[in-house]
């Protein structure tokens, strides 16, 4: 498969903390690659780069073609590459419609805006709660509605980061199926998660960071039993990943 994302060389650096030290890797159309690694090893300052949030320092990010670096978060996520957030970042005193809305005013203007975060809605499981507002929904729901707005972008490209850090593994396990069916409707995933089961039983491919390095890469079973991965990362819980 020919690269949808291309990665090269990716530098940054704040202060004296080197936070991506020459990261260069590939992701192909129809891909579930995951990115782990211990806290601070720079796994969000990656998607920050690739989103456009923050610019690098040196290095090439490729896009189906385009070159991003330098290009501002609006015309990336017009591009097709978006970003879900850590820290889920709903309007609390706006409806889930609306929140949804929000997504699809990226790309188009109201009135087709308002029909995609209808159906981002529906594809989300969250049918019937338009009317609600953000900040009464349970936090499964809120991680569902940070998904129905990055869909509603209509993306070729979904960066998930953390997006099932506050879910039950009965929850995340639903999550991961939407995330299967919607690679199956075209889109290429990029997914940052801590809980090692979940992303090595979701991702074809996983990419594993350490102090801005990318130390490994490979299938889940292949970089559980890397020693390096071992040593920065996985430790004893190794087993319970595979």
């Amino acid at each position: 498969m020919s690269a949808l994302l291309e990665v090269r060389g990716l530098r940054k650096r704040f202060g004296g903390l080197v936070a991506t030290d020459d990261v260069s890797f590939e992701v192909a159309q129809g891909e579930i690659v995951g990115l782990i690694g211990p806290n601070g090893a720079g796994k969000t300052t990656i998607f920050n780069q690739l989103s456009g949030l923050i610019r690098p320092d040196a290095g090439r990010i490729v896009f189906d073609g385009t070159s991003l670096v330098g290009m501002s978060a609006h015309r990336i996520c017009r591009s097709g590459v978006v970003k879900t957030f850590q820290n889920v970042a709903s309007f609390g005193d706006m409806t889930v419609l609306e929140n949804a809305t929000v997504g699809g005013l990226a790309r188009v203007g109201l009135a087709e805006a308002r029909e995609r975060a209808h159906a981002a809605i529906d594809r989300v499981g969250l049918a019937g709660r338009e009317e609600v507002m953000a900040a009464e929904l349970s936090l499964p729901e809120k991680a569902r509605l940070e998904l129905a707005r990055a869909l509603a972008t209509r993306p070729r490209m979904m960066l998930l980061d953390e997006a099932m850090a506050t879910l039950t593994p009965q929850e995340q396990r639903e999550i991961v199926a939407l995330v299967r069916e919607l690679r199956g409707e075209g889109i290429t995933f990029l997914v940052i998660e801590h809980h090692m089961k979940t992303i090595m039983s979701m991702c074809e491919r996983i990419l594993v960071l350490n102090f801005g390095q990318l130390i490994a890469s490979g299938t889940p079973a292949e970089v559980s039993r890397d020693p390096k991965v071992v040593t920065a990362y996985l430790g004893s819980s190794v087993q319970e990943a595979e």
